[in-house]
């Protein structure tokens, strides 16, 4: 996280007119808020848009706070959910599934973050989200 931090900091002092990040970590999420304070001023003051990987429920609150635009997940339940089906259907009745299996993606933006933050706290994703 502080190397995450460090990195944003670092790179807000040496190139103060950037006008936008995308975190493929969210590593620098996880800190305290303050702990980027160029990047927190830069998108409060100057509208610097933020772009990042996952739909954790701490991108949600900076999300609902105003410093992200976007997130893209992955669709991380059904990861679990699909792969315990797809063993059992293996072992029990000789299924088989293509090599590779795009389980899709989840767009989030300040239109549908309620909707995944329900998810979350419902621990149901079964649901698609709203539109983003």
């Amino acid at each position: 996280i502080n190397l995450g931090v460090q990195g944003v900091e670092e790179t807000m002092q040496a190139h103060p007119d950037m006008r936008g990040w995308f975190f493929v970590g969210l590593w620098p999420l996880f800190a305290d808020r303050g702990a980027m304070p160029l990047w927190e001023q830069a998108t409060r003051t100057r509208g610097m848009k933020t772009v990042a990987f996952d739909t954790l429920p701490v991108e949600l609150d900076l999300m609902r706070d105003g410093y992200l635009e976007a997130l893209i997940g992955q669709k991380y339940w059904d990861w679990g959910a699909s792969s315990v089906q797809m063993v059992y259907d293996y072992i029990q009745n000789g299924k088989r599934y293509p090599t590779f299996i795009d389980t899709g993606m989840d767009i989030v933006t300040r239109k549908n973050v309620d909707a995944m933050a329900r998810a979350w706290e419902t621990n149901d994703f079964s649901q698609p989200l709203p539109a983003p």
